[in-house]
């Protein structure tokens, strides 16, 4: 079994935090007044930096189930259920320049419904050199992806280029 961590944070993440914040901020209201909101409301901030800063823990490895943590929140990407996956190079514009991320999506189909799993991590100045010098396998994004593709050649659909505005 290898574990990797990643930059993704899945959005249901943040909705647990936001409502901690408000309930200890109004908890703090109603037993203190406004002094208390803002000594309630520090705390309440300083539990949605922690949950929010967590990184995604992804292992895989053993079988066909990708087993996912970020936080209190956990999820299971069934490689026998999907129906593709590919990954690209996402492009993030920043006010300090552009950001870019690589990105895996497992595509699969829900009762009729296309929807998808996603798992992404930030590419910093190492990691982007990789990429262009060729030797992104040693990415640990890219080898949680060559270890999908081992398994479901078929599957697999390789790079793909993100449509962006211009395209």
């Amino acid at each position: 079994m290898k574990k990797i961590k990643i930059s993704y944070v899945p959005y249901k993440v943040y909705i647990l935090p936001v409502l901690i914040w408000v309930t200890i901020a109004g908890v703090g209201a109603a037993l203190y007044g406004e002094p208390g909101v803002y000594v309630t409301g520090l705390i309440g901030i300083i539990a949605f930096l922690y949950f929010c800063t967590r990184r995604t823990v992804v292992e895989y490895g053993d079988g066909n189930i990708i087993r996912c943590r970020c936080s209190y929140y956990k999820w299971k990407i069934d490689l026998e259920k999907i129906d593709t996956f590919v990954y690209t190079i996402s492009e993030h514009i920043t006010r300090g320049g552009p950001r870019y991320s690589m990105d895996i999506r497992f595509n699969h189909d829900q009762k009729g419904v296309e929807d998808y799993y996603k798992l992404s991590t930030i590419l910093l100045g190492k990691e982007l050199d990789k990429m262009i010098r060729n030797s992104s396998d040693k990415l640990d994004l890219m080898q949680l992806y060559k270890y999908a593709e081992s398994l479901y050649p078929e599957k697999a659909k390789g790079y793909t280029k993100e449509a962006g505005i211009n395209d």
